[in-house]
């Protein structure tokens, strides 16, 4: 029988535990910020190819803490275990570990790159041999929804990729991949309303942040004439900045919570009913 997660209980129980761990949230919250200031600063002084390459170096080399470490405090916090702030730097205590997850990070996005090729390989082909005729309009449309969806449902089936190798770290990222593909089954759906909620939270933060980068737009310039003021841009990049600090973490809790559910009732489910009775009895 396959786990049917709550989303709502995974909402409200986030916010209980943000309550609770709100000083720690916090503290990730911030941490984003300031790498998120760090790349605008960055892009916007080195506008060209530099400025990117530094960010995505940076960005990679950060993988570790910013993944990693907050998703398995993050799990300890939903497993009720008290976590110390040190966990967040278990996958930089040592070479051989540090380099183990960015090769595993490498792995995650070679396989969403494929993923992405063989989708615009397909696009390309339909619209190079002009599959679908001029009359077929609709029937092309279609065509295009579907393969979206599809793109769509892979990547929600491959959510829990990160948190896989979590659990199991003696598993390759191969493996990972597999379990996540497995344990997702059924879920997708609930995973899509998860995200749908963290996207409206994260609106709080995200439309100044848009209308920040948007300036330089003659129609937003005429729609949103204050955020072409310097106070008006002040005023956005606080709202961003503090929306980052309050919010984000909350969103990244909810993804933790949804993980660890499927992931324990896993772990249940695998463990031998024999041992587990004796367990109990111990």
């Amino acid at each position: 029988m396959r786990t049917k997660v709550n989303v709502g209980m995974i909402v409200m129980e986030s916010v209980r535990l943000y309550r609770q761990h709100w000083n720690m949230m916090l503290a990730m919250g911030l941490t984003l910020a300031v790498v998120n200031l760090f790349y605008d600063v960055v892009q916007l002084q080195l506008p060209e190819q530099g400025g990117q390459v530094i960010t995505s170096v940076v960005g990679f080399l950060l993988l570790p803490v910013l993944t990693f470490g907050f998703f398995r405090y993050q799990i300890k916090v939903w497993r009720e275990e008290q976590p110390d702030w040190k966990e967040m730097l278990h996958y930089c205590r040592t070479p051989k570990r540090y380099g183990t997850a960015l090769w595993f990070e490498v792995c995650c996005w070679l396989l969403f790159l494929l993923l992405a090729i063989a989708v615009v390989i397909v696009f390309m082909a339909v619209v190079m041999l002009d599959v679908f005729s001029a009359t077929s309009f609709w029937l092309s449309v279609i065509f295009y929804v579907v393969l979206a969806f599809f793109f769509i449902w892979i990547a929600l089936r491959l959510f829990l990729v990160s948190y896989c190798y979590l659990f199991q770290q003696e598993k390759s990222a191969w493996q990972a991949v597999s379990d996540s593909f497995s344990i997702m089954k059924g879920n997708c759906w609930r995973l899509f309303l998860l995200l749908v909620v963290q996207f409206i939270i994260g609106c709080f933060y995200e439309i100044p942040s848009l209308l920040l980068t948007g300036t330089t737009n003659t129609e937003v310039n005429h729609l949103f004439s204050f955020a072409t003021t310097e106070t008006g841009l002040v005023v956005m990049f606080l709202c961003t900045f503090v929306g980052t600090v309050l919010i984000q973490p909350l969103a990244l809790l909810m993804g933790a919570g949804f993980a660890n559910q499927l992931l324990q009732d896993k772990q249940l489910a695998d463990t031998d009913p024999q041992e587990a009775k004796e367990e109990i009895i111990l």
